[in-house]
């Protein structure tokens, strides 16, 4: 997925409710991450860094979901 933050963007400056940009995020998300056996690792990375992008976004919005999402990621 190309220009995550340009979509982050347009997500968060619709004027949407708290849930409703939180719910339009994870979307974004789902769209992201699709870590079949066909991609290389190099894709996988950039799936990777994208998805953190996206669920740092979330914070402002939810910061419960951030928190449980934010669980998975590598320290």
């Amino acid at each position: 997925m190309e220009n995550v933050r340009e979509r982050i963007k347009e997500i968060t400056e619709q004027g949407l409710s708290n849930r409703e940009t939180t719910d339009a995020l994870l979307r974004l998300d789902a769209e992201n991450v699709d870590l079949g056996s066909v991609f290389t690792k190099t894709e996988k990375e950039r799936m990777k860094t994208n998805s953190r992008i996206i669920v740092r976004a979330i914070k402002p919005y939810d910061q419960e979901t951030y928190n449980i999402l934010s669980k998975g990621f590598d320290t």
